[in-house]
Order: C-alpha cells, then structure tokens, then sequence
C-alpha cells in the first residue's frame, strides 16, 4: 500500500506535487495555530501571576480588609505567599527587608510576626540559589523514587503473602 502510493506521487508530479504542498501546507499552518494558543494561554498565565504578585505586595504594605481596616494576618498571609513567586524573589527581599524595618519601629508588630519575615527571606535566599535548586531537585526526585519504590515493595508482599485457611 505504501510502496504503491509513493510510487503514484512520483510516477505523476503533476498530481502528487500539489496534494503534497496542501499537506504541508495544512500541517504548518495547524502546528502554527498550536504555537500561538499555547503562547496566549502562557501569557495569560504570567500576566495572572503578575497580577497576584501585585495584590499581595498591596496586602504586606497597606494589610487592609475589606472593611478598610488594617489586619495583620493579612499581611503576614502575604509574607508567607511570597515564597510561591519564585521568578519575583530578588523583588521580593528587598520589599521584605523594608517592611521589617518599618515593623520593627511599630508597636503593632512583635516578634513572631518578624520572624515570619526572616523564615522567609531565609526561604527564599535558599531557593533562590542554584546550587540549593539542584540539591532540592534532586532530593524530591530521590524521595519520589524512594516512595514508588516502598509502595511498590509493600504491594508486592501483599500479594506474596498466603491467606491461611
């Protein structure tokens, strides 16, 4: 069949050229289509983080509710959600370097909410290193081997194990 059908497309250019350049052609122009679609989702998406980025650093500086009250679980809340950002983080450490100053000056603050700042600059410094990334990457990487291979082990002695009558 295909020996017959590449035969066809070279015994008779006249036919085969243009079916051969409208497959191309097709194939192109979807693959083309794929690439923008995915583009615009993955643009949407960043501008969607951006976005988010933004409210949160609105929350750490003004922590209000929507009652316009000042809450500071809000901002703390925030603090903490900085850490899941991770293409802002050198952004990041410095806002929150400037915020513990400012709460360190303020009555309304003690010091588990400036430790909250510290466990997370520290959190983001590790992260934010190579050398931490790779070692992080490689130890989920081995922790989820380990655990396939101890669900795999404990379903194989389940199976091994004889029922006795």
């Amino acid at each position: 069949m295909v020996t017959e059908l590449s035969d066809w497309f070279v015994k008779n250019p006249e036919k085969s050229f243009p079916i051969a350049s409208a497959v191309i052609g097709l194939f192109v122009g979807g693959v083309w289509t794929a690439l923008v679609f995915f583009q615009k989702i993955l643009s949407e998406r960043e501008q969607k983080k951006f976005d988010r980025y933004r409210l949160l650093v609105t929350e750490i500086n003004e922590g209000r509710g929507i009652d316009g009250k000042v809450y500071i679980a809000y901002q703390l809340d925030g603090v903490y959600e900085l850490r899941f950002h991770r293409k802002y983080y050198p952004r990041s450490i410095l806002l929150l370097s400037r915020l513990k100053k400012d709460w360190e000056r303020s009555e309304n603050y003690d010091a588990a909410h400036l430790l909250e700042i510290d466990q997370t600059i520290d959190y983001m410094r590790h992260r934010a290193n190579s050398l931490s990334r790779l070692s992080m990457y490689l130890y989920t990487s081995m922790r989820l081997f380990w655990k396939r291979d101890r669900l795999m082990d404990s379903y194989s002695s389940k199976g091994d194990r004889k029922e006795e009558v």
